[in-house]
């Protein structure tokens, strides 16, 4: 949580630091510190505290990435680096208690947090599908050693989560995420080792869309936080999206069907990514869950690390009936592909 000693010093070292006269305001996150930068009462930029440990080639990566987008996809609605006032795009700079900390800033984009905006349309899930599926088109090429990292949420590792499956406490959806782990396992893992993987965004969550309104209809505005950029199949980074563009939806598959045949107009999906989609975005709906679990008994006070959960909850309850084979047809359709 941000508290005024925090907001003062940041204030202050943005302006020494980026030559800004602004205001410095708290926003979310998961392992680092953001903060709105406010210049002249208009938002201009996202001033991304790393935590302390952080490895500066992470942030390397996602400032190479960013300057790879700019220079082969600009239309693309992705964030830019702002330097500092010596040219460099990130530093370390020490917080208020003299803890060294690395430092870099984002510039602002327009729009609220999908999470927060009503109403979804099918028009708006197919424009964000073909925006993601071109980001991952763009970013072919672009390569970095951060790319293999491991971390929690990579889409090919979510073995962890299977581990703590003991922290779901209510029985039906512990055995609902449990046969979708189990199908992860059987089925997924050996299809995934087959494809090729290629640089992804990998977080297109409810909460890294915005979203703008206008009298036209919402349209998106942006797309941010490369932290999680990873290197794996392409239908990783369009599950990982999926699986939370279905919740609190009135019509989930409706969204889905539209998302994904909008994904596959900005980057060409095969008919093994079309069967992959249902089993790894319930995957991650199942990590997801196991991660709230274990975070609320670490962060009680902390609504950020739950964000997802109750909407997460539900819809596996609300899907435990479906089959797979059901909705892999009508992405089939979706797509444009035969159905068989």
């Amino acid at each position: 949580m941000w508290s005024d000693e925090d907001c003062a010093h940041w204030t202050a070292r943005v302006a020494e630091i980026y030559g800004m006269d602004a205001t410095i305001s708290g926003l979310d996150g998961e392992f680092d510190l953001n903060a709105a930068v406010m210049v002249n009462g208009q938002f201009t930029g996202v001033l991304k505290i790393m935590r302390a440990d952080c490895d500066v080639s992470f942030v390397d990566m996602q400032i190479a990435a960013l300057a790879h987008l700019a220079a082969g996809a600009a239309d693309l609605p992705v964030p830019q680096v702002i330097n500092r006032s010596d040219g460099a795009a990130l530093g370390h700079i020490p917080d208020k208690d003299g803890a060294m900390r690395l430092v870099w800033m984002l510039s602002a984009l327009p729009g609220r947090q999908l999470g927060n905006h009503r109403p979804h349309t099918p028009a708006l899930m197919t424009q964000i599908g073909t925006a993601l599926g071109g980001l991952t088109t763009a970013l072919a090429g672009f390569d970095h050693p951060q790319l293999d990292r491991e971390f929690k949420w990579h889409p090919r590792t979510p073995h962890w989560a299977f581990d703590a499956l003991d922290a779901i406490e209510d029985k039906d959806l512990k055995s609902i995420i449990n046969e979708y782990f189990y199908i992860f396992t059987d089925r997924c893992e050996p299809e995934l080792s087959k494809l090729v993987a290629r640089p992804v965004h990998c977080d297109g969550n409810d909460y890294n869309l915005l979203i703008t309104a206008s009298a036209d209809g919402s349209s998106l505005g942006g797309i941010i936080d490369f932290g999680d950029m990873t290197r794996a199949p392409v239908v990783c980074d369009l599950a990982t999206a999926a699986a939370y563009l279905v919740l609190d939806q009135t019509r989930p598959i409706e969204m889905l069907s539209a998302f994904v045949a909008g994904y596959h107009g900005g980057c060409p999906l095969s008919e093994t990514d079309i069967g992959l989609v249902w089993p790894l975005m319930m995957t991650r709906l199942g990590v997801s869950l196991v991660n709230s679990a274990l975070m609320k008994q670490q962060r009680p006070d902390d609504p950020y690390v739950t964000i997802s959960e109750a909407p997460a909850r539900a819809f596996m309850l609300q899907a435990a009936s479906w089959t797979a084979a059901e909705i892999e047809m009508r992405l089939r359709v979706a797509t444009g592909m035969d159905v068989t």
